[in-house]
């Protein structure tokens, strides 16, 4: 269909059912105005929002995110029991749970990864701040005491990690 057959045809908005305007008929719209096209927009995306995370894609629902938004109060609230290692190495070296608990909290709002066995990044890896950020001085506190701890006791290959795990099996069972 021509866009001239579209303007000599009646189209309705999906929004409020009146008649869509000549000149939004040109760009092939379905709404009257830009302000019914926007909404339109918001709920074709919360559609979507419901089933899968926008970004990454993968499923999400709104209680799972919920969820999730929980969890990450309580790990702010209880640091030393979310990280009960990482606090076992910041605690010997005399950082408070109170500072502590605001690195994790700045850890969450940055990115950055704390808990090394979590996964293969390095403890401190974090994705790029921004310029007019808040400094994090609690959290550069806790990541130059982990550095610290992690030139002294470095991270065992995951080759070496398995062997170590083997030997300590078999002599357990004998």
């Amino acid at each position: 269909m021509a866009n001239e057959d579209l303007i000599n045809q009646k189209v309705f908005c999906v929004m409020c059912t009146k008649e869509v305007p000549a000149e939004r008929l040109r760009f092939r719209s379905v709404t009257c105005s830009d302000e019914h096209a926007r909404l339109r927009q918001r709920l074709l995306r919360k559609r979507v929002d419901d089933r899968s995370c926008r970004f990454c894609h993968k499923p999400s629902t709104p209680a799972q995110r919920k969820a999730f938004a929980r969890f990450r109060k309580w790990e702010r609230e209880n640091p030393t029991l979310a990280y009960p290692e990482i606090w076992a190495i910041v605690n010997a070296s005399g950082i408070t749970e109170k500072d502590f608990g605001k690195a994790v909290h700045q850890s969450v709002k940055a990115d950055v990864m704390l808990d090394w066995q979590m996964s293969d990044l390095e403890w401190g890896s974090t994705k790029a701040h921004l310029a007019d950020a808040p400094p994090a001085l609690e959290l550069e506190r806790v990541l130059m005491v982990l550095s610290a701890y992690a030139t002294e006791h470095p991270k065992p290959e995951p080759s070496q990690a398995a062997t170590e795990e083997a030997d300590a099996t078999s002599t357990a069972a004998a």
